[in-house]
């Protein structure tokens, strides 16, 4: 029997004491008390008055003085605000209901209700190990979805892995270059660990190279740039010129990660990424056969720690099987003019009504 229905019980057994008037659990209402009130459970007095003719306040009163007279053992006090008649439970109670119940796996458990719900969590990048934010989303996803089992649903726990894209392709590139064929079982290092060194060590090159060209910016030189990066490189530095004269901080920030991010696009670096991105998509056999190399040993040191932690899926959705739906989706867009396609082909959706920015969903080269 739960707490509230041994409060209900017991509660209408002593109203039909004090008011000689036969009283069920179904004349009155029992909630949580508010955290403002002192108490923990409230029972709703307004409904008793009309049969008993009474203020809310002297059924309150004589109600809880009952209550704690004759059940020492569940109510430890009570206090009326407004006529709601606030209960504390002893706390031997709940030490009880504790020790009782502690090795009941089925405590608190309801019968299936027919319903069924899907919680998605974790759905980590394959370039680098799960981080505290992913353990914070999965002990939150977890716990949600063994709730709603324990409420009686058909509970489906999911996984959506984001296991291409061009920040896998940075992993594979810097494996390629500076890995010497080391592999986990070589390195002794845990296979989604391994992979995220060579992901740092790819934004650590494109860092290196972006720097550079922000410094021939710097001296006007432009000689890096062409088409329409350059033109906009031209409009971003009479901008910026602009802006320092006015000083206007916020501004010039902005216009600063404009011209980083056009430096950081024009790298070699992030250029065979994208290379290998395009590569990927069009199915070449030596890219696959790499991407599945390293993703799976990404999986296995995610494995690893879903075990550790006692995470575990249901299903597990791939974003490789669903982004060509999301091309479709895209076109789809574009034909009903949801969707901006700009001049160098890439596709955008304008937010900017609803207090955001431009995103892009499809870039230049169809990527």
């Amino acid at each position: 029997m739960s707490i509230v229905t041994t409060i209900q019980k017991n509660a209408a057994a002593a109203l039909t004491v004090l008011y000689n008037h036969s009283f069920t659990e179904k004349d009155f209402q029992i909630n949580l008390t508010k955290p403002e009130f002192e108490g923990d459970y409230t029972i709703v007095m307004f409904s008793l008055v009309k049969s008993l003719r009474l203020s809310p306040e002297v059924i309150g009163d004589a109600l809880g003085g009952y209550l704690t007279s004759n059940h020492p053992e569940l109510f430890s006090g009570f206090n009326i605000i407004k006529g709601f008649l606030n209960l504390s439970v002893t706390e031997s109670f709940w030490a009880n209901l504790l020790q009782s119940n502690y090795s009941n796996a089925d405590f608190g458990k309801q019968q299936n209700n027919g319903k069924k719900v899907m919680v998605e969590y974790s759905s980590p990048n394959t370039n680098k190990p799960l981080h505290l934010g992913h353990l914070r989303n999965n002990f939150l996803g977890w716990t949600v979805a063994e709730i709603y089992k324990a409420n009686g649903y058909e509970v489906i726990k999911s996984c959506i892995v984001n296991d291409r894209g061009i920040h896998i392709c940075k992993s594979m590139i810097a494996w390629q270059k500076y890995a010497n064929g080391a592999t986990p079982q070589s390195t002794g290092i845990k296979g989604d660990h391994l992979v995220g060194e060579y992901y740092v060590r790819f934004e650590d090159d494109l860092k290196a190279e972006s720097q550079i060209l922000i410094n021939k910016i710097k001296l006007a030189d432009l000689s890096d740039f062409s088409g329409t990066e350059l033109e906009k490189l031209d409009k971003l530095l009479i901008a910026l010129t602009k802006q320092e004269e006015i000083k206007d901080a916020e501004k010039i920030t902005k216009l600063h990660d404009e011209i980083k991010e056009i430096a950081r696009n024009n790298t070699a670096v992030i250029k065979e990424a994208k290379q290998m991105l395009l590569d990927w998509e069009e199915g070449k056999p030596e890219v696959i056969g790499l991407w599945k190399k390293m993703n799976g040993w990404v999986y296995e040191g995610f494995d690893s720690t879903y075990k550790r932690i006692g995470s575990n899926f249901d299903k597990t959705y791939y974003e490789s099987n669903t982004y060509l739906l999301g091309k479709d989706i895209v076109q789809q867009g574009l034909d009903k003019k949801v969707f901006i396609k700009k001049e160098d082909g890439s596709i955008w959706i304008d937010l900017t009504a609803d207090g955001l920015d431009e995103k892009l969903v499809q870039r230049k080269d169809g990527t």
